[in-house]
């Protein structure tokens, strides 16, 4: 039932009881006037010029009360000639009826009411008569207000009575705003079982609002700068209400309560509830089949949970479980509902009928047979029907023998028979299998006849082979065949490792020596030949020497020779070699192991003269080979060259430079070699180099230069002034995102300058929001940032990188915005890392799944939160989703720091101001609070900084849900009495409660715990209450299982690891603990925002 309404309502001098009207006119119900409903005088024509325009057309429905205003003229006649008979006895004014569940009393505050005045007895005995549990009383004048009108003590009577009935709900006027207390006695002691709960609604629109003076005690909630009415909702056993303000006011109120007995009254007795299983309910076997219990019922109104029996030995809870039967048949299903109070009904029963599912048959591959060999076919049968053995099965082999019969047991040995056919052709064979109770399915498959068998090819290896090491040796298997005419594929060993296909393959020896070649050849069928030899002889070959140049030298002066070789025999190594002079002395020898390196020997001549020089190379197996070259020894002292190194030259980094030493010079006319010196650790030869500078400035280059009897210029200089080049951006490629939701870019950049780090970086995300800047070192590692966008629409964003010298490059890409998904997702837990443990990979594998945000709900990195720690432990791990995730500061991170440096350091902006570690952020349709629960290093007082912004953080947003993220839990289950709740977060529960938040989500206790919704004070609140889930689990470690389960506990979880993962939509929420891998412990549900 519905009741609406206020008092201090109509003045023709004003407009407010026309806008309050309005409302009304949306609002079905009794409506109430709680007096002075018309100004100034409540005479008749007060009633019919101001009254009668607006509140006056829901007079029919509307059950007054009068005030002083209305009493001005002493007989009140214009208040009873308007209302009439629903204002009860003129004489009287106060009067009572029922409405629904509820006994409604209206009392006259302006004739006597004090102890033992007719009005006041009257009250005791309509009380006493009053069949009703619950009960509402109002009229004018209140006993408690915090505003500067006076109160009205003599209307204390009507509450020892009231009390004493165990009334639930007051409601006045005359104080020209709106105030709301907590259940209280008579004398203002608060009561929160059998109080009287007072709401002051003078808010209808007249004369104005009035000033607050001192506040109360148990004052709740007060307005003076709203006009509004409130709405009541009487239900059985409790009430809501809502203070509906008129348009343009944004101020409200809402909340719940449920009706108690007087503080005197036995308590009441409890009925059992009734069990409604619904039905009957059909379906087939391994199909799920849903049943619904919601037509039960309970004529108390308390809660109810529901235990089924599903006729098959299993059972389910909830009120619409869904079953899966394992085997056709009638179940009898029975329900059992239980209420709060343990009272159990009578078990209800329905029927659930199964129907049987036939086998679902595979009859195997078609096959190829030749007469008069055995053919086996092997097919395979699922049932859905899990109990329906024994099958029984018949194989009909298509030629009209009999068919193969059997049965079995087990879905998972597949069926074998077996079959000779006596005649050429294509036979159908058909496998049915028939379950127990009489359905059967078929499979069939194609099994063809011939008349030969297959017979094996014949391989002709050929040969044998000749060739030599180093060179390719052409093999032919051409000769191989296959008596059925079959394709063949060819398998060749080449006898030293390596292998071969194809009819005439080549292959290259790497070492000379008699190889055994083998040949096997396959048909189409499958089938090979027995294997062909031969032989490959592979005869070795001598190196080829090239000595080097011919050479001047000077008597007295060594001359130095480097020779090279080449040896297509790779495995030829060692190679021994000798240098004779050609002047009678003895020969340079040695050995070598490697091709790549040259040969150098040096002599020195006696004579002049020429001279011709033989190097010789012999390789492991004998083989030798020669080169020469001649050395002219004359008796003239060599002249030095002169180097020019040209120049100065310029360029810009990471380009090539050219040089030119071509001006260099020798008096004796020798040839010249090069050697330059870039001036950056860099060195090269040649007569014309080009050399690229990894960075700008200025380099003084040097040239040497050496005549070919080694003598060397003095060193020539010159410079090259290298200019900086901006680094090149690529920005990527064009991306989508949604409002709420983060994306992230990965842009790339080359710089020609290598040595231009440190790199700056700026993305400019084209919303008008701050630009994410940041650093690197490295080229090859992508620059990445994460940005949310607020609204819909394309951005162009512009990512620009800066060098070290200052150089600026630039890419721009679109990101096309659309409007976000219905639902964000949340998930994450706390109490996560430690290096000797691996419960955080576990949880982490799970996050590598789950798109959307990321919470770290504190203790993130063991032991201490130290950088280490961080680094080490976390980073591994859950620091993969470091971009996308929300961190909490918990207990531990203040360990090894005063100012949880490691924390701070390691998340950076993320985790908001170092000082304070608290901050809050939008995430779709919700508004998310991140608290620091630290309260020996950031208070969490009352009056607190932390909980100053909080409650200004709560005021300012406009999102209607609201979830709050902190390390210490308010409540929990656990083995010590002296543990929960903690007090220190109670002020962080005060103002969440009072802002209409819906969640809070904890860690610190290493389990999982769910409470009901509830008050700060731990009062169970259905309608208002915040819903606390602990989610402790991310890996650290685990709690003892608790033993002091506390008051609201839903559902608790020990020796779990896993994460909480929300699904958080318009004014709705749901919630999942995902246990990692190996574990079942899991919890879910759902609710909507309040």
């Amino acid at each position: 039932m519905v009741m609406v309404g206020a008092g201090d309502i109509a003045d023709c001098t004003r407009s407010g009881d026309s806008l309050t009207a309005n409302l009304m006119d949306t609002i079905p119900g009794t409506v109430f006037a709680l007096g002075d409903n018309a100004y100034p005088n409540g005479s008749s024509s007060d009633y019919a010029n101001c009254y009668a325009p607006t509140w006056g057309r829901h007079k029919a429905r509307t059950r007054p009360i009068p005030g002083n205003h209305d009493y001005v003229s002493h007989d009140s006649s214009g208040y009873f000639g308007y209302f009439g008979a629903a204002a009860g006895d003129p004489a009287k004014g106060y009067y009572s009826y029922d409405l629904g569940a509820w006994h409604i009393i209206a009392l006259n505050s302006q004739i006597a009411h004090w102890t033992g005045s007719p009005q006041e007895q009257w009250l005791r005995a309509d009380l006493a008569a009053s069949t009703k549990r619950c009960t509402l009383a109002y009229w004018h004048y209140p006993l408690f207000s915090s505003s500067t009108v006076e109160v009205d003590t003599a209307s204390r009577a009507l509450w020892r009575a009231l009390y004493d009935a165990g009334v639930e709900l007051v409601l006045n006027g005359h104080h020209h705003d709106y105030e709301r207390f907590a259940p209280q006695t008579p004398t203002g002691t608060l009561d929160p079982t059998y109080g009287i709960r007072e709401i002051i609604v003078g808010t209808g629109g007249g004369e104005g609002l009035f000033p607050f003076g001192t506040i109360a005690p148990n004052s709740e909630v007060r307005d003076n700068v709203t006009f509004g009415v409130l709405k009541l909702t009487l239900r059985t056993g409790g009430f809501d209400w809502k203070f509906i303000p008129i348009p343009g006011k944004t101020f409200t109120d809402a909340g719940s309560g449920t009706c108690h007995d007087s503080p005197s009254a036995p308590p009441p007795v409890n009925h059992a509830p009734t069990a409604a299983p619904g039905g009957p309910y059909s379906g087939a076997e391994a199909g799920t089949v849903s049943f619904n219990g919601s037509g039960s019922s309970d004529p108390d109104g308390d809660a109810l949970t529901y235990a089924w029996s599903f006729g098959d030995g299993t059972s389910g809870t909830g009120v619409n479980p869904s079953h899966v039967y394992a085997d056709n048949g009638s179940y009898t299903v029975t329900l059992t509902v239980t209420d709060t109070h343990g009272a159990a009904s009578t078990p209800a029963t329905t029927t659930a009928t199964v129907a049987n599912v036939a086998p679902t048959v595979t009859g195997g591959p078609n096959q190829s047979a030749p007469i008069g060999s055995p053919v086996t076919v092997s097919a395979t049968f699922s049932d859905p029907g899990t109990n329906d053995a024994p099958w029984a099965y018949a194989v009909a082999w298509g030629d009209g023998l009999p068919a193969t019969t059997g049965s079995t047991t087990s879905q998972t040995n597949p069926i074998t028979a077996t079959h000779t056919y006596a005649l050429p052709g294509t036979y159908t064979v058909s496998v049915t299998v028939t379950d127990k109770d009489g359905g059967a399915g078929s499979g069939q498959l194609t099994v063809t006849v011939g008349t030969a068998p297959n017979r094996p090819p014949t391989a002709a290896v050929g040969g044998p082979y000749s060739g030599a090491e180093g060179a390719a040796v052409s093999f032919d298997g051409s000769g191989s065949s296959d008596p059925d005419g079959d394709a063949l594929t060819y398998a060749w060993n080449f006898g030293d490792g390596n292998t071969g296909t194809s009819v005439r393959p080549s292959h290259t020896y790497a070492d000379n020596g008699s190889y055994t070649v083998t040949l096997t050849v396959t048909d189409s069928h499958g089938t090979s030949s027995s294997p062909s030899s031969t032989t490959a002889t592979i005869a070795n070959v001598a190196p080829a020497v090239t000595a080097g140049p011919n050479q001047s030298a000077t008597i007295g002066i060594p001359v130095t020779v480097s020779a090279t070789f080449s040896d297509p025999g790779t495995n030829d190594a060692p190679w021994t070699y000798t240098v004779a002079w050609g002047d009678g002395l003895p020969a340079t020898t040695g050995s070598t192991t490697s091709q790549t390196n040259p040969i150098t020997a040096t002599h020195t001549y006696a004579l002049p003269g020429t001279y011709t020089v033989t190097v010789t190379v012999t390789d492991k197996d004998g083989g030798a080979g020669s080169g020469q070259l001649t050395v002219t020894v004359g008796t003239a002292p060599n002249r030095p060259p002169s180097a020019a190194a040209g120049g100065p030259y310029s360029g810009a980094e990471g380009a090539a430079v050219s040089f030119d030493g071509s001006g260099s010079s020798d008096p004796d006319g020798d040839a010249l070699t090069y050697a330059w010196n870039f001036g950056d650790g860099s060195t090269g030869t040649g007569v014309r180099p080009s050399h690229a500078y990894a960075d700008n400035r200025s380099y003084t280059v040097t040239l040497t230069v050496t005549d070919s009897h080694g003598a060397s210029s003095s060193p020539s200089s010159t410079t090259a002034t290298i200019a900086n080049v901006a680094p090149s951006v690529n920005p990527g490629p064009n991306q989508t995102a949604t409002t709420g939701s983060p994306v992230t870019l990965s842009a790339s950049f080359s710089d020609p300058g290598a040595n231009d780090t440190p790199w700056a970086y700026s993305v400019d995300w084209g919303d008008g929001s701050a630009a994410t800047t940041g650093s690197t070192t490295s080229q090859s590692s992508p620059i990445t940032a994460t940005h949310t966008y607020t609204a819909a629409g394309t951005s162009t964003v512009r990512i620009t990188v800066t060098d070290k010298d200052g150089a600026a490059g630039v890419g721009t890409k679109s990101i096309t915005v659309s409007a976000g998904s219905a639902t964000v997702t949340l998930v994450g837990a706390g109490n996560i890392a430690r290096c000797d443990r691996t419960g955080d990979e576990a949880t982490a594998a799970i996050l590598d799944t789950i798109p959307g945000s990321v919470f770290a709900d504190g203790d993130g990195a063991y032991p201490g939160g130290t950088p280490t720690a961080y680094g080490t432990c976390y980073d591994p791990s859950w620091g993969r989703h470091k971009a996308r995730t929300l961190p909490v500061p918990g207990h531990r991170d203040y360990d090894s720091s005063s100012t949880a440096s490691g924390y701070f350091s390691y998340w950076g902006a993320q985790a908001g101001d170092p000082t304070k570690g608290y901050y809050s952020f939008d995430l779709g349709a919700w508004h998310v609070v991140v608290l620091n629960s630290n309260n020996t290093y950031v208070s969490t007082a009352a009056g607190s900084p932390q909980e100053t912004w909080l409650r200004s953080d709560l005021a300012a947003t406009t999102k209607q849900c609201v979830l709050a993220l902190f390390h210490n839990p308010r409540f929990y289950s656990t083995t010590s009495s002296t543990f929960s709740p903690t007090s220190s977060v109670k002020p962080f529960w005060d103002d969440l409660y009072a802002a209409h938040a819906e969640l809070i989500v904890n860690g610190h206790m290493r389990d999982y715990e769910r409470f009901a919704p509830q008050t700060p004070t731990g009062a169970a609140d259905p309608v208002n209450g915040i819903r606390e889930i602990i989610v402790g689990t991310g890996g650290e470690g685990q709690d003892l299982p608790n033993t002091l389960i506390i008051p609201n506990s839903e559902v608790n979880l020990s020796n779990v690891f896993g994460v909480l993962k929300l699904t958080l939509g318009d004014g709705t929420y749901a919630w999942q603990l995902i246990p990692v891998a190996g574990q079942t412990a899991t919890d879910s549900g759902s609710g909507s925002c309040h």
